[in-house]
């Protein structure tokens, strides 16, 4: 076996909140987007979890997430 057999990296894929691809990953960090969104009411009831007073137990106090499509 060949120890001197080199290697070249030649692509990369990534999926993340702000678009799907590496285009969409620099341009959301060039323009320092914020890609948090309201949470949609198909992944839970926010109406029932949320709450902005901090110390209500059982709530959470953020109605945005970050969150890839699809």
């Amino acid at each position: 076996m060949d120890n001197d057999a080199e290697i070249a990296v030649v692509g990369i894929g990534c999926h993340f909140p702000g678009g799907e691809g590496l285009e969409n990953f620099w341009k959301v960090l060039f323009h320092g987007e914020n890609c948090a969104v309201q949470i949609p009411n198909d992944r839970f009831n926010l109406s029932q979890w949320y709450s902005p007073d901090e110390s209500k137990a059982g709530k959470m106090h953020t109605a945005k997430a970050a969150l890839i499509d699809g």
